[in-house]
């Protein structure tokens, strides 16, 4: 019996690139101009990556592909720096002194260039609205990103490893 090769079968740095890649070169999608003055986002990217647009948005596509229902500020909390994501509050052991908590102060991702792809998106009808609120993958765009990862699995074999 064979197996059907979803997105999750797909190592996810190999899938980003690989959508990221063929959303540019579809050119349905565009980039707003101030994506190549805005900085990288806590060292995940580097500065000099062209592509950083299509990237963001390859992931949030993946994002939406595994979890569905989610809106933008729970995309704007999950691709915020991991350091601001794993650290809890840290409390001084004296908690009379004037520095009782250490500064701790959350990031979170740009909203407005998450906002732009979730558009670029639901203009391309990969994206839908969820009658319960939030978004969802559509049926198009569930079918186009598992033809990206059938075509990443046939040419390459990479897989998750379990």
């Amino acid at each position: 019996m064979v197996k059907e090769i979803t997105v999750k079968d797909i190592n996810s740095q190999v899938f980003v690139k690989a959508y990221a890649a063929h959303l540019k070169e579809s050119g349905k999608m565009t980039s707003p101009k101030y994506v190549d003055r805005r900085k990288a986002s806590f060292k995940r990217y580097s500065i000099n990556e062209n592509d950083l647009y299509y990237i963001k948005a390859a992931s949030v596509a993946r994002h939406f592909y595994l979890r569905s229902n989610i809106g933008i500020g729970g995309l704007c909390k999950s691709n915020s720096s991991s350091l601001s994501r794993h650290t809890l509050h840290s409390y001084s052991t004296f908690p009379s002194t004037s520095s009782s908590i250490s500064s701790y102060n959350p990031t979170t991702a740009s909203g407005n260039t998450i906002r732009k792809i979730i558009e670029n998106f639901e203009e391309m009808g990969i994206l839908e609205k969820d009658y319960c609120g939030g978004r969802r993958l559509s049926q198009k765009g569930r079918k186009s990103l598992d033809s990206i990862a059938i075509q990443i699995y046939q040419e390459n074999g990479y897989k998750t490893e379990k």
